[in-house]
């Protein structure tokens, strides 16, 4: 009798598993009908609907480059100094705002014997303010090519003086785009308002 009700209980739970997995399978392809929107790939291509929604990716993707324009070149780069470190500098650049090129976001600088080194300051208000009045007068007489008068100058620093969080440019002679390392011709350590 007790094997006959232990064979009862396993049959049992056998048939409620089955009938479990039954319904699991009937509403599991109902509900990829639900999600999916009835979608089926033809026959003649098992893959032809997601061929399909690829291409109208791309095209769409191929649409919108044209509001990303590359640059073809880079000579500098700005950042801030993560660490400085006898003539190597350290950069974060940030996130790159044409999300259709990878560039490194850090970047390690030399500083060579012959890169320039300046601090950019702004200039005396007062100062600004008498070019700006010259530059103006220069426009009413008549002269196109006036230059309009800077509102910063740049002053020689030592390597000594650039520090961890500060912000600078660094200027290369050569196309940096994609390079992680480079030599700076030039250092700006830029103002911070």
């Amino acid at each position: 009798m007790e094997k006959e009700n232990s064979s009862k209980i396993k049959l049992t739970i056998l048939v409620i598993f089955l009938i479990g997995l039954s319904i699991g399978f009937v509403l599991g392809v109902y509900i990829n009908k639900l999600v999916f929107n009835n979608k089926t790939a033809d026959s003649a291509n098992p893959d032809g609907q997601l061929i399909r929604e690829n291409s109208e990716l791309k095209a769409q993707l191929e649409s919108v480059k044209k509001y990303f324009p590359s640059n073809p070149e880079m000579l500098f780069v700005t950042g801030a100094v993560k660490s400085a470190s006898g003539s190597l500098l350290v950069i974060e650049t940030g996130i790159n705002p044409n999300p259709f090129e990878q560039l490194p976001t850090t970047r390690e600088i030399t500083v060579a014997p012959s890169t320039k080194i300046v601090k950019q300051e702004y200039k005396n208000p007062e100062v600004l303010r008498a070019e700006n009045e010259k530059y103006q007068r220069k426009l009413e007489s008549g002269i196109s090519d006036a230059v309009p008068p800077a509102n910063t100058i740049e002053n020689n620093i030592g390597l000594s003086e650039i520090n961890a969080n500060d912000l600078i440019t660094a200027v290369s002679e050569n196309n940096i785009k994609y390079s992680a390392s480079f030599e700076a011709a030039k250092i700006i350590l830029l103002p911070i308002n």
